[in-house]
């Protein structure tokens, strides 16, 4: 038996974690207290990330599956930035200063551009219409008929 899953409100919790992740990345947090748990805490996400693009990929009739898609890949995004932030040196516990974080950061970061490659496939597959220059938005509609 599948189980319900409350897209909207997992995606919300996961932007709040990275957003969390993201900040402590730019403080001067204590190795010996907030290093492997943010480590811990990085690949998690990444792993929570794959079973709801999974699940939504399997239940493509839920209503508001492209707008759920939508904000998922948003948030892929954003956990990537984290990832680059720790592969490039700019945060804390950077992979220069950590060198042993490299290998896990390199496996989660080609885990993440390869999912989000996913996300905006299935994306594209989803509103074609969307990237016809002939489609007027819902935003552009309203401007036209104020």
């Amino acid at each position: 038996m599948k189980r319900h899953l409350n897209y909207e409100d997992n995606i919300f919790i996961l932007n709040t974690r990275i957003r969390m992740i993201a900040d402590l990345l730019l403080l001067e947090a204590d190795e010996g207290l907030f290093l492997n748990k943010t480590i811990e805490e990085v690949d998690f996400l990444d792993g929570a990330v794959n079973v709801l693009l999974s699940s939504l990929l399997e239940n493509k009739q839920i209503i508001d599956w492209d707008m759920q898609l939508h904000n998922l890949y948003d948030t892929a995004k954003r956990y990537g930035a984290v990832l680059e932030s720790i592969r490039s040196g700019k945060a804390i516990f950077s992979t220069e200063k950590y060198p042993a974080l490299r290998e896990l950061m390199n496996k989660l970061s080609a885990s993440s551009a390869e999912r989000q490659k996913n996300i905006k496939e299935n994306m594209d597959m989803a509103c074609p219409v969307e990237n016809d220059p002939r489609f007027v938005s819902v935003e552009e509609l309203m401007l036209l008929t104020e």
